[in-house]
């Protein structure tokens, strides 16, 4: 049996000291300011927000287990109670971009004062409880001396998370509100009448999560040096609790907005709406004729019929024992994901109200596919409302890979573990098109298609020298820790034009030419940074489209890092002892780049540079008393 309780209490600070009225644009701001200012490719003004937060969960665990005969039975569950509450000033001040799609320059674009990007809204406020649960049962079965089955069961139902405020949004084209009148079409709440349709706690719970376990591990040879080991199983996950921030982020509980290519000085007068800051800053829990300020962003939603993450995982691995002190192994694994989501800038949300490209002009001849503000509005598929948001448990990803390993357990103060991977992983996370889901079928941004990873630790011999000598000579000990892999895949993107007109800002380019770009693999570090990639072959996507360059069909540059420590351990008496360390981090000081550039609106001079690099050699001295 088993409790555990935790609690994770602290907040953020603003560094800023100034804001952005100070800076002469037209919007309110919280005290102390707070900034958030990009010109990609430039520099970018990051100075945090205030924010307290309260975290803490309590957790009990059960365990039984029964042995009969052959038969080793475990059961036993889980169960958690999590609080999460936020009080924070997030997005109060606003977030802004300058993307070029003005000038077709970032930087052009911030002299000019013209936003490709403006988001602002109430605040952040959260009273979130939840409870997880999942209960299992497993039998180890000792089948014969030569082979052993692990066969388990496991239930994992999904209960969503409950905002006790019943600040929960959902977003159902066409149905209106009971719990709020005024609210545009399509915009429902926790609590409406149930022929809305949005449950209390923003999805439905799905109780048939059950995970069937099955491993085995058989003795191939009669010396038991020789075995084969493999299993399959299927897992559950709930998403994060960062998911739920995304329903207080709403009107009426905290207005969001979000506008695209608007007026530095006044976005909220060159978008034609009214400003509702300070007036409608977070927390309140508004009356049931609250107003809505259109057209109003919903930073994101819950599919109703949110399904937990689910990983299938399998693998085979044949190990054989050479001598008495080596071990060799060769593996395959796999898994696939399913009803995956995603909640950041590097696993993005789809978008449920694009703007549809319209080729032509309108009845006064002004362009159809303009970037004007009420022109991307006039286009939304659902023009009352900005951005719309979708955490949909409908991604997918797929791994394979060979794992090789040979390991060298300690004996003669020699111990040696060295493995290597060949694999590759693939998924649809990106959402660049927001009505294609395959157009993002690719490479995963975490792939390595190859790495290899060595340690040591060798403690050096003993001399037979007496006195100051062998105490300067004993107790040595040399270990390392050295790592290779291939370089990140990466895109190259086109997002500050949004020549898809989509309001989206997640183009690829197209192909300027036929062929496979080369990238600076062996070149000196000069020619490497300069130019990474040849750019040539690339140019920004065709108007009303996503681009034709595939998702991560760029890889950048090779990793190689090796740390090297020296401990001394010294005896004093029997009470007393010391440690000396010596720690050499990069030890060849080797240059390990960033990925280069990728952003097309960033402009000739430097697109495919790299600007970034890991640490130099670092050396560390330590001194530490045992006793």
């Amino acid at each position: 049996t088993w409790f555990g309780w935790s609690l994770e209490t602290g907040g953020s600070l603003s560094g800023a000291t100034f804001g952005f009225p100070d800076a002469g644009m037209k919007v309110a701001s919280q005290t102390p300011p707070e900034i958030y200012m990009s010109v990609d490719g430039y520099f970018v003004v990051s100075t945090n927000h205030n924010g307290d937060f309260d975290r803490g969960d309590y957790t009990f665990r059960e365990n039984l287990t029964l042995s009969r005969g052959t038969h080793e039975i475990h059961m036993g569950g889980e169960v958690v109670r999590l609080k999460n509450h936020v009080r924070n000033a997030f997005l109060q001040s606003p977030s802004t971009e300058f993307g070029g799609s003005y000038s077709g320059d970032n930087m052009v674009d911030f002299l000019l004062g013209r936003l490709s990007f403006f988001q602002q809204g109430g605040g952040e406020f959260k009273d979130l409880h939840g409870t997880k649960l999942g209960v299992y049962v497993q039998d180890n079965y000792r089948m014969s001396s030569r082979l052993t089955l692990n066969m388990g069961l496991r239930w994992d139902p999904y209960f969503p998370y409950l905002e006790e405020k019943g600040r929960v949004v959902c977003f159902q084209p066409g149905v209106q509100s009971t719990r709020f009148p005024n609210a545009p079409l399509g915009m429902t709440f926790g609590g409406d009448q149930h022929d809305a349709g949005c449950p209390r706690p923003g999805s439905e719970s799905n109780l048939g999560n059950f995970a069937p376990r099955l491993g085995f591990a058989s003795r191939l040879t009669p010396d038991g040096k020789t075995s084969l080991r493999g299993g399959v199983g299927v897992y559950y996950a709930a998403p994060e609790t960062v998911g739920y921030n995304t329903f207080v982020d709403a009107a009426p509980f905290s207005p969001q907005f979000v506008f695209n290519n608007v007026d530095f000085q006044d976005p909220y007068g060159s978008a034609g709406v009214t400003n509702p800051f300070p007036q409608d800053y977070a927390p309140r829990i508004p009356g049931t004729d609250s107003t809505f300020t259109l057209p109003g962003a919903i930073y994101a939603v819950f599919q109703h019929d949110y399904h937990a993450t689910t990983i299938y995982a399998w693998n085979l691995t044949l190990e054989r024992q050479f001598g008495n002190s080596w071990v060799a192994r060769a593996g395959y694994v796999g898994n696939k994901g399913t009803y995956l989501y995603g909640t950041s800038d590097q696993k993005p949300l789809r978008e449920l109200n694009p703007a549809r490209y319209v080729p032509g002009t309108d009845t006064e001849g002004n362009p159809l596919s303009t970037h004007d503000f009420q022109n991307t509005q006039d286009r939304r598929l659902y023009p009352q409302f900005a951005t719309v948001g979708f955490i949909s448990s409908s991604n997918n990803s797929h791994y394979e890979a060979l794992q090789l390993s040979v390991e060298k357990r300690l004996s003669h103060g020699l111990s040696l573990i060295s493995n290597y991977t060949w694999g590759k992983g693939i998924d649809d996370y990106g959402w660049s098109n927001p009505f294609n889901r395959h157009f993002d079928y690719g490479l995963s941004d975490e792939d390595l298609h190859h790495s290899f990873k060595f340690s040591s630790v060798w403690q050096v011999p003993q001399s037979h020298w007496k006195g100051i000598a062998g105490g300067l000579a004993n107790g040595w000990e040399i270990t390392s820790l050295a790592y290779w892999h291939s370089g990140f895949p990466f895109s190259v993107r086109d997002p500050g034009d949004d020549n898809s007109y989509s309001a989206v800002f997640r183009d690829r380019v197209d192909f300027a030419k036929s062929g496979t770009p080369s990238v600076a693999y062996g070149k000196s570090h000069n020619d490497m940074t300069m130019q990474w990639f040849d750019t040539s072959f690339f140019q920004p996507n065709a108007v009303g489209t996503f681009g034709n360059s595939g998702k991560n069909i760029l890889r950048g540059p090779r990793s190689f890092n090796a740390d090297v420590a020296a401990i001394k351990n010294t005896k004093v008496n029997e009470k007393l002892s010391v440690q000396f360390r010596a720690e050499f981090f990069n030890f060849f000081n080797n240059v390990n780049f960033a990925l280069p550039d990728n952003n097309i609106t960033d402009g000739s001079e430097v697109l495919g540079r790299i600007t970034s690099a890991g640490s130099p050699r670092i050396l560390q001295f330590g001194l530490k008393l045992a006793f």
